[in-house]
């Protein structure tokens, strides 16, 4: 007479396997089971937007040299897509053009910034742009001071 034990096979001799099994279904199909990792298995995939913030050739008028303000506006571009991006968030559909205008003092700091024209419509944006270009520092003019018209176009296609 066989006794059976806890967590051993009962029929007999052989088996030596523990724990409890899964019966399957007929044949070579399993009926599932388990928790699957990184499956793919077709739902939506979203679409991340494409972002573009352009700025337009600007316009120096005074004393500086558009190649040093081009090399200021160039690197400093991520902090005004950074203030379209936050908003972006909320509406989905916003795009438009925004011309900001700002005057830069003998000592290379920018003085007042202005928002010349926009068809963004967003005083988030704008507000925004016009605190981060407050903040930029440019190669000292030299004979005077100057005044910069920069233009920056915003599109969030797919």
């Amino acid at each position: 007479m066989v006794v059976p034990q806890r967590g051993r096979d009962c029929h007999g001799t052989g088996g030596g396997g523990e724990g409890f099994g899964r019966i399957h279904g007929m044949g070579r199909i399993d009926t599932g089971g388990g928790r699957g990792t990184k499956a793919s298995l077709g739902g939506k995939k979203r679409k991340k937007k494409k972002i573009s913030v352009k700025r337009g050739s600007g316009k120096v008028t005074g004393f500086c040299k558009q190649a040093d303000i081009l090399r200021v506006v160039n690197a400093r571009q991520r902090g005004i897509q950074y203030c379209y991006e936050k908003e972006l968030a909320r509406n989905p559909e916003l795009n438009g053009k925004v011309t900001l205008s700002w005057r830069i003092s003998l000592d290379g700091s920018v003085q007042k910034v202005i928002v010349e024209d926009s068809s963004l419509g967003n005083k988030s944006v704008e507000g925004c742009m016009q605190r981060q270009v407050q903040r930029w520092k440019f190669a000292k003019p030299e004979g005077g001071m100057c005044q910069i018209k920069f233009p920056f176009v915003f599109s969030a296609g797919l």
